[in-house]
């Protein structure tokens, strides 16, 4: 009625609802994660790679410190040592490392939050990248509502068990996950 008044045709009106009502949706399933995995942000001891991921943060401020970039170097704290950065996937442990350097707290710290939010919201990299393959709203969405109750029989996949704490640890995938929604998404736009 109010668009009939105002001569903004119906259908305007109804895409700005529409789309409003989808984006509820996916920040609620966001919240909703947020809330069921609280207890990852809580200091305990690790069960899985989450202790190296954080030695690897904290060898990479301390290069940061020291002026130098964190991209090569020999890291001396697993094994023999080994230059890690120069040929594992470093994106995760400099971005923390990073984000470290100019907030309070410890890297640690930093590590447990990005940990939560990325995987809880990893439904709105669902969303963005089902949408940039040119689906509907509705589709994406159900997409985001549906992207953290995968399982797989190994645990290796995406699923909330390959990175919390009784789970895998496997941090570097988890950025890599977030990365790759968003790049198949750009990919296909590209072709397209």
């Amino acid at each position: 009625m109010f668009a009939a008044l105002h001569g903004v045709p119906r259908d305007a009106v109804v895409g700005r609802t529409n789309r409003r009502w989808m984006w509820g949706g996916i920040v609620a399933v966001v919240v909703w994660w947020l809330g069921a995995l609280q207890d990852q942000l809580r200091v305990a001891r690790t069960l899985n790679d989450s202790t190296f991921h954080m030695q690897m943060i904290r060898w990479a401020g301390g290069q940061l410190r020291d002026g130098r970039l964190p991209l090569d170097g020999w890291f001396p704290d697993l094994t023999m040592g080994s230059a890690f950065f120069h040929y594992y996937q470093s994106l995760s442990y400099n971005v923390t490392a990073v984000i470290a350097a100019v907030t309070p707290g410890s890297s640690d710290s930093l590590y447990r939050l990005l940990l939560w939010l990325l995987v809880a919201a990893w439904p709105v990299a669902v969303y963005a990248g089902v949408r940039m393959f040119g689906f509907d709203r509705h589709i994406a969405m159900l997409a985001g509502v549906i992207a953290l109750t995968i399982n797989s029989v190994t645990g290796y996949g995406f699923e909330i068990g390959s990175y919390t704490y009784g789970g895998y640890g496997m941090y570097t995938q988890l950025f890599g996950m977030w990365c790759m929604s968003l790049a198949w998404g750009t990919t296909w736009r590209a072709l397209h």
